[in-house]
């Protein structure tokens, strides 16, 4: 059985090729505690993996932990072609947590603008192409990284993404591919070049930027806009773009499909609302709250009238109304 465990997890570690090697070792880890949780032949029934959290749980873990290991159980069980005994939706709930660094549309306009005013002018070229990439589109660091110059055919660019091995086509706008035909025409006419398929590279020549240098460069890009948000990487790009466009009326459904998503669950971790812009927005919708009062609304006094005590605002508004008194005994 040990060996037949080993098997498993050397097919899992082959299926994660794609990720990083610091990724794929945390992926590894579950996988090996799930299964030295469960030390039957063949442990891939709910039961399992009901049993694998319940651990986890008494543990300490608690809503996005638990989540999380959920859906790299579930990757682990698809590595090895076993199918997932849940249905949507049944996924542990991931507490709100208010603490999750999202980047605001002007946040990213300011990383825009601190990338594009780096020192080295290639090296602006490629900051300014990763950040405004990233803000246009939301990609995850991994695959921001196996990006290679041929996924970019002007106005798409295709991804593959990184959970479900999806091939999606992306739309770009006009400002997004100048910023990447400038890219692109800087790193084709340089020579002797370490990785020549990638599009994002240690300077211009190479090689491909790693995980950890994504990270490196992204930190000082948001350290120079003065973000003042301590850890807040790409996906905080990623979330304020899906929450974005969301507020900006376009449905789950439709991110969903956008942005290759295999689970309609997924987009509901990324849009991040206050409860106030929550309340605002069912409030405008609600059909009671655009009931019309019993009572009259009280007019309010032209601006010639303001000013005044409220008495003879009101007295002023009842002549005009009903005519004055002196001229009605007169009539």
């Amino acid at each position: 059985m040990k060996k037949e465990k080993g098997g498993a997890l050397g097919r899992f570690e082959d299926y994660l090729l794609a990720r990083g090697r610091k990724s794929a070792g945390r992926y590894l880890q579950v996988a090996q505690r799930f299964l030295e949780a469960n030390p039957e032949e063949e442990p891939f029934e709910a039961r399992h993996v009901n049993r694998f959290l319940a651990g986890l749980s008494r543990k300490g873990a608690r809503g996005r932990t638990l989540r999380w290991n959920y859906y790299v159980i579930k990757s682990f069980f698809r590595a090895l072609g076993h199918s997932w005994p849940f249905d949507q939706g049944e996924a542990p709930e991931a507490e709100e947590n208010e603490d999750v660094p999202v980047f605001t549309q002007g946040e990213m306009l300011a990383l825009e603008e601190a990338a594009k005013g780096w020192g080295d002018k290639e090296l602006a070229a490629r900051n300014y192409a990763i950040v405004r990439l990233e803000n246009a589109i939301g990609l995850r660091r991994g695959e921001l990284r196996n990006l290679n110059i041929d996924d970019y055919d002007q106005p798409h660019i295709r991804v593959q993404t990184l959970k479900g091995g999806r091939t999606v086509r992306r739309a770009l706008d006009p400002e997004t591919c100048r910023a990447l035909d400038e890219w692109t025409k800087i790193r084709r006419r340089k020579r002797r070049q370490v990785d020549p398929d990638a599009l994002f590279t240690r300077g211009a020549r190479g090689p491909r930027l790693s995980l950890s240098g994504l990270n490196y460069i992204f930190k000082a890009i948001r350290e120079k806009a003065e973000i003042k948000k301590p850890g807040a990487g790409f996906h905080a790009s990623r979330r304020g773009r899906v929450t974005d466009l969301h507020r900006r009326g376009v449905s789950g459904p439709a991110l969903t499909k956008e942005w290759g998503w295999k689970s309609r669950e997924t987009v509901n971790t990324y849009i991040l609302l206050s409860k106030r812009e929550v309340e605002e927005a069912v409030q405008e919708a609600h059909p009671y709250f655009h009931e019309q009062s019993e009572e009259e609304p009280e007019e309010e006094a032209p601006e010639l009238l303001r000013g005044l005590s409220p008495e003879t605002q009101r007295n002023s508004l009842e002549i005009v109304r009903n005519g004055s008194p002196a001229a009605e005994r007169g009539a």
